[in-house]
């Protein structure tokens, strides 16, 4: 959960089942932009995670979005232990009384869905890769 309000967006809240898929504890996280969620090799997550990360930041930072309004969407992650990790991403704007605003963000590793989206991911990402 990241607070909009605030400069950056930093997380304000991080269930338990996120620390241990991530490997980053809440002390941690607290205050830090989701960013810290990305792939390092800046060539690598511009080409696996281009297109995404300019529609995420499209829909994070537009204040106009509605409370309803969700986005999906498929991400390669890093964990605090450096490995990649496909991710189905969820995101929604969630506005409360007293004009609190939040981003509530669930991340979910494909691994755990892989027969159903085998094809349509490649196995590995390839460190080496270059930007497309």
């Amino acid at each position: 959960l990241s607070d909009l309000r605030q400069p950056d967006q930093p997380v304000v809240h991080m269930s338990k089942a996120a620390q241990e898929m991530t490997g980053f504890t809440l002390d941690w996280a607290k205050g830090r932009n989701l960013r810290f969620l990305q792939v390092r090799d800046s060539n690598l997550n511009q080409a696996y995670n281009g297109a995404e990360l300019t529609r995420v930041g499209r829909f994070v930072e537009d204040d106009s979005t509605e409370q309803n309004e969700e986005l999906y969407g498929v991400v390669l992650h890093q964990n605090n232990e450096e490995e990649h990790v496909w991710t189905l991403v969820y995101m929604r704007h969630v506005r409360l009384s007293g004009g609190a605003h939040y981003l509530l963000t669930i991340v979910s590793p494909v691994a755990a869905y892989k027969d159903l989206v085998s094809e349509l991911l490649p196995s590995e990402p390839t460190p080496d890769r270059k930007s497309v």
